[in-house]
């Protein structure tokens, strides 16, 4: 089955369990966890995102690629329902996204507005991408049938050069700011675990032990990823070589019965803080935590599915 991320979104929320088996959404839980009852969160309403603009996708009617900048205005800059995982070039004046079309997905590339959409893929499932740090090329996940591999491609959707191959649980790739290194999912001793390569894809190697991991994130300047670590539902930091692991936020404290499905995290421009979507059976929102843990705050609202944001220090969203 390949489903793209907004496509498992929409899943989750009508039968409340998870059921991934695509490279775009490798990473994720086979099941929501076992779940206690916490102290509950005081949330903080915002009314925007305080700095810079995020990118993020909206399942439902009024799907597909909306951005929120810090004013607290939302826009939708692209009007189908299965567009998601969106990312921002480095100077925040592209968006690469994945596009879910009936049974198949593929990568396109836009302007910050919206305008001037490029498809650059033509496998049958092409998904999670990311930039360069020069923004002159894109990684990805291609999925054929029994594994799961990484290609390069230039900016335009040529040159495209495979990086790994043969296996079937690698997925949600990203590069390092500095271009070395690429973070990503792959088989673990329990589910999925963390690991990285280097940039050609040559010296594989897990980093921070027994982790029930999903959807890495490198922070600004390079030195923590972030995660989701989907055994408690709780958003993780650790060093970029496995070390100091440590939990930013348990999003089972939101208000409302929250699971660990929706959580894909976004680091600030700064990289003091963090924004995430949290889901229970009927909505996902977005939220952004300080990387200490502090100011919780809910920054969308409503009866939505919003999911997959990306954040850029582009000072607007127009």
């Amino acid at each position: 089955m390949v489903v793209s991320g907004r496509g498992l979104g929409a899943f989750l929320i009508a039968v409340a369990v998870l059921a991934a088996a695509c490279s775009s959404d490798k990473g994720r839980a086979v099941s929501p966890a076992p779940r206690s009852t916490p102290t509950t969160t005081a949330i903080t309403p915002a009314t925007g995102v305080a700095r810079g603009c995020v990118a993020f996708s909206r399942g439902g009617p009024d799907g597909g690629i909306h951005v929120l900048a810090a004013d607290g205005t939302s826009r939708r800059i692209t009007t189908d329902p299965g567009d998601d995982q969106a990312a921002w070039s480095p100077d925040g004046t592209k968006i690469v996204f994945n596009r879910y079309r009936k049974g198949d997905q593929q990568i396109y590339v836009m302007s910050a507005t919206g305008s001037g959409q490029k498809r650059l893929t033509t496998g049958r499932s092409d998904a999670s991408p990311t930039w360069s740090a020069d923004g002159t090329r894109i990684l990805f996940t291609r999925e054929v049938p029994g594994r799961s591999d990484f290609y390069t491609m230039k900016a335009d959707g040529s040159d495209v050069r495979r990086l790994t191959k043969g296996r079937p649980d690698d997925g949600t790739p990203m590069w390092s700011p500095d271009g070395s290194t690429i973070a990503f999912v792959g088989s673990g001793s329990r589910n999925l675990a963390l690991y990285v390569m280097r940039a050609g894809g040559s010296t594989r190697r897990s980093i921070g032990g027994d982790i029930n991991a999903a959807w890495p994130r490198w922070s600004p300047n390079g030195t923590e990823l972030a995660f989701v670590d989907e055994d408690d539902g709780s958003i993780q930091v650790l060093n970029a070589d496995g070390t100091g692991r440590r939990k930013v936020f348990d999003v089972t404290t939101l208000p409302g019965d929250m699971q660990p499905n929706f959580t894909e995290a976004a680091w600030s421009p700064d990289g003091m803080a963090l924004i995430f979507a949290a889901g229970d059976s009927q909505s996902s929102h977005l939220y952004i935590v300080g990387i200490d843990g502090s100011g919780i705050k809910q920054v969308t609202t409503g009866p939505v599915t919003d999911e997959g944001p990306a954040w850029t220090a582009r000072p607007t969203c127009r």
